[in-house]
């Protein structure tokens, strides 16, 4: 959980910093943290059921789509700008849908936990 927890506390800061700068739309950095809050809050739900959360496929095509896209759009776009193609924006703007795509699975997958009571 803490290497998730660091992942956030470097990831979403620099999308903040990337859409105050102009780089991405500010929809972008509000979903991603909005999604991160909502799985998390569900993983820590059923931490406190006594059971664990896996991790799904739609979430870590997320993670390295939104990897790559920052790493791309932190480094001006190399070697894409030459062809003068926005690979980093499609990865980024991918990631983004892709976090509301797994948000849903997280919720469906999970509502038993999510409306169980705690104490069961």
């Amino acid at each position: 959980m803490l290497d998730a927890i660091a992942d956030k506390l470097l990831v979403n800061p620099i999308l903040i910093i990337f859409a105050a700068e102009g780089m991405i739309s500010p929809i972008v950095p509000v979903i991603v943290v909005t999604r991160d809050i909502v799985v998390n809050a569900i993983k820590m739900q059923a931490a406190s059921c006594g059971k664990v959360v896996a991790a799904i496929k739609s979430g870590k095509i997320k993670t390295a789509s939104l990897m790559i896209g920052m790493v791309l759009l932190f480094f001006g776009n190399v070697p894409f700008v030459y062809l003068n193609v926005r690979v980093d924006l499609l990865f980024i703007y991918f990631a983004t849908i892709m976090s509301l795509v797994s948000m849903v699975q997280y919720f469906m997958l999970n509502k038993k936990i999510i409306f169980s009571d705690s104490k069961n």
